[in-house]
């Protein structure tokens, strides 16, 4: 019975992975849904609530304010996103000549003050249905700048609260990760700048069985904790 329920676990937990999908995202040429090489989208926005468990996500140079420019992404599958490639995605200089930023505008309507990249496997990996899997984010700058309100033209001090026609500066950070019973993170080459988050500019809540690695990550001029690390459960 032991060995009968084994195999069907591995089969389960294969198939979850059997459809994972390469998608493709460019500022300068995306255009559309298809998310291909060839035919790239124009923000990862437009994609996120279409994800599944195990697609890579490949991100060119370029400014990415989010969808309607709201500055912040929420993915609830484990899913691997890559910055810092070329227009034709053949070559990669994420902290040099192909930098990969992620940002936002509070002068649109639909302003979000929420995190810029927020992923969550809770609900995809639990107790009661384990699930291994993994989280990976690399190449991605994270700049604030836009997302923020400035008291002048200098912007060397935050406005936390909106006032009249100002919104608030976003209190969260530049990336949140967490995930369910086993999955495991890798956060590398990452830049984080001009955030104020009441937690942590990268925080990351890790399940029970994870494992968790943060590699060559950087955090400048923002304000209050860099890394923030606790469990999930």
């Amino acid at each position: 019975m032991r060995i009968i329920l084994g195999v069907i676990s591995t089969l389960f937990i294969l198939g979850t992975h059997a459809y994972a999908k390469d998608w493709y995202v460019s500022a300068n040429r995306g255009a559309g849904r298809e998310g291909t090489r060839a035919n790239p989208v124009r923000d990862l926005g437009i994609i996120s609530s279409q994800l599944q468990a195990g697609d890579k996500v490949f991100i060119t140079t370029g400014r990415y304010l989010g969808r309607g420019e709201n500055g912040s992404d929420k993915i609830i599958v484990p899913v691997e996103i890559q910055g810092g490639y070329s227009d034709d995605f053949a070559s990669r200089d994420p902290w040099k000549t192909l930098k990969t930023v992620f940002s936002g505008s509070n002068k649109s309507d639909n302003f979000s003050t929420e995190t810029r990249l927020s992923i969550d496997t809770s609900a995809y990996s639990t107790n009661l249905a384990v699930k291994p899997h993994k989280v990976v984010v690399e190449g991605i700058i994270f700049d604030n700048a836009e997302r923020n309100t400035y008291a002048n033209s200098s912007e060397n001090k935050i406005i936390r609260k909106g006032n009249g026609s100002d919104k608030p500066s976003p209190e969260s950070g530049a990336l949140s990760i967490t995930t369910g019973f086993n999955g495991d993170i890798l956060a590398r080459n990452n830049i984080a700048l001009n955030t104020a988050p009441t937690v942590g500019v990268f925080a990351f809540f890790p399940g029970k069985a994870a494992k968790v690695d943060i590699l060559n990550n950087s955090a400048v001029n923002n304000t209050g904790v860099a890394y923030h690390l606790s469990k999930s459960y």
